[in-house]
């Protein structure tokens, strides 16, 4: 199985892109980060560990955790960040090896924002990053996020600079114009996995 980690900043159109390709061409599509909202899901064995090791502001009135409100504790606690790191990410890794293994796909796309600084890089065979310029991104999030431009460059201040995210690719779509302009670059890079997928299916040291 051919595994390419897709990744880039915020509002930088990876899931724009993971959505293409799956409908398009079927191709399946590991998300991290919907793996790690499945994870906070209340009752799973990784909410009752952050009950046990984060504070009550965290949780709403139902009991479920308030992911905004765990998402500004941990851009103001490094400490309580690297926690949330030790809980969930163990769990992640080990979810995305299950859904490989179950994948039937000509390839498998891995979608992860912090892929590369989670180290990630060890699962996948080609890295395929998402490249926008910074101000496109942070007008794409406020309109889809309705957030402060504030909370946007914290975020973006936890992620790898763009010069060295591109640095680590093998592969880089552009998305600063329209969409038939990134469908254009998709449609080309499927052709060039699929080649790569009948390679290295005859030789398997190839890619």
């Amino acid at each position: 199985m051919l595994l390419i980690g897709l990744t880039g900043g915020i509002g930088a159109g990876k899931t724009e892109v993971s959505d293409y390709l799956h409908s398009c061409y079927g191709i399946k599509i590991i998300d991290a980060d919907v793996i790690s909202r499945e994870l906070l899901q209340k009752g799973s064995n990784a909410y009752y560990e952050i009950q046990q090791n984060f504070p009550a502001h965290i949780f709403d009135a139902e009991g479920n955790i308030d992911r905004k409100a765990l998402r500004t504790l941990i851009f103001d606690d490094e400490a309580a960040r690297q926690k949330l790191e030790q809980i969930i990410h163990p769990r992640v890794r080990s979810e995305i090896k299950k859904q490989i293994d179950h994948s039937d796909s000509a390839y498998c796309i891995l979608s992860a924002p912090l892929l590369i600084e989670a180290g990630m890089n060890d699962l996948i065979e080609r890295l395929l990053v998402i490249d926008c310029s910074k101000d496109l991104r942070i007008q794409r999030v406020i309109a889809r996020d309705d957030c402060k431009v504030e909370d946007i460059e914290k975020i973006m201040a936890r992620q790898l600079d763009d010069k060295h995210r591109l640095e680590c690719a093998d592969d880089i779509v552009t998305n600063n114009s329209n969409h038939a302009s990134l469908t254009d670059q998709l449609d080309q890079l499927h052709k060039k996995y699929l080649d790569l997928t009948h390679q290295a299916s005859h030789n398997p040291t190839y890619v």
